[in-house]
């Protein structure tokens, strides 16, 4: 009955809003390669993942990950240079160091299962390596469309950056230093058309306007400073989580026509500070009204 009633709510929840959250398994990583994917509409070609994925999965014998190696150098010669000439494949630096080191660094964070890249969110500042994977569960699709809005007069400049620092088609010496490392392991991309269709009737609720506007102030800022792009990347991808949440966290509230709440979020590492603690209680302020609203 549980599960039943999950569902129903689950997807009342994605026809309403074009996103599910119901499911606790849900990273930024995830919204951020939905994201990318919906900006750029594309997915990479990724053969050579595949067969890196497979040559460093702990669990499959070593005899298979040797083979895996050797089949993904044989076909992609060129890329691995003299990684790949060696004799003894099994002790060489290809396959104890570097492979297991570029997985890894793709699957920083927790989301890079298995040997299908298909179904993995890779933790990479590029949109050569968008998958398909659809753990977000539309989360990145609705971000796309509260800050794409319905029009190109609605566009908001936080998707131009996003675009810039995320681009598949961007030259090798424009790229971080991740971006490049990952680049050569990428055949292409291939075009990917959002599922999802935008009704350009729909108005944007109070809420919605204040989301849009911190996107706004978000991207003013990463244009004034300039930082590392995947320190730009970073805070874009967290904005965009805090306003899944926020988003999702007032719908009660914004339908009822109820007093705002105050949410402090606080970012430091100090847990038991009282700005911290203050930021526990708002949040649990919050999900308590939309638990009351829904009973």
């Amino acid at each position: 009955m549980s599960k039943q009633l999950r569902k129903a709510l689950t997807d009342e929840l994605q026809r309403r809003h074009g996103y599910k959250v119901m499911e606790t398994k849900i990273k930024p990583v995830h919204i951020a390669n939905a994201l990318m994917r919906s900006e750029h509409r594309v997915v990479g070609r990724m053969s050579v993942l595949q067969q890196l994925f497979e040559g460093t999965l702990a669990r499959s014998s070593l005899d298979k990950r040797v083979a895996a190696v050797r089949s993904m150098i044989d076909s992609q010669r060129d890329r691995w240079g003299a990684l790949g000439q060696t004799a003894d494949l099994k002790a060489s630096t290809l396959m104890t160091k570097v492979l297991p080191l570029i997985r890894t660094l793709l699957g920083a964070d927790g989301a890079a299962f298995g040997t299908s890249p298909d179904l993995s969110s890779f933790s990479s500042p590029t949109a050569l390596t968008v998958t398909g994977d659809p753990s977000d569960d539309g989360a990145g699709a609705f971000i796309h469309r509260l800050w794409g809005g319905h029009t190109e007069a609605t566009r908001l400049p936080i998707l131009e950056l996003l675009s810039e620092l995320s681009s598949p088609t961007k030259d090798a010496a424009q790229m971080d230093d991740l971006s490049a490392l990952l680049a050569p392991l990428v055949d292409k991309t291939r075009p990917r058309a959002p599922t999802t269709v935008i009704d350009d009737s729909v108005q944007y609720s109070p809420i919605e306007l204040r989301l849009r506007a911190a996107a706004n102030r978000l991207c003013a800022y990463e244009r004034d400073l300039q930082p590392n792009p995947i320190s730009s990347l970073q805070r874009i991808v967290l904005l965009a989580a805090l306003s899944l949440f926020v988003h999702a966290a007032t719908r009660a509230q914004e339908s009822a026509g109820a007093i705002d709440r105050v949410l402090l979020l606080d970012a430091s590492n100090d847990h038991y500070s009282p700005i911290a603690q203050a930021s526990t209680r708002c949040v649990a302020r919050v999900l308590g009204d939309a638990q009351v609203r829904t009973e």
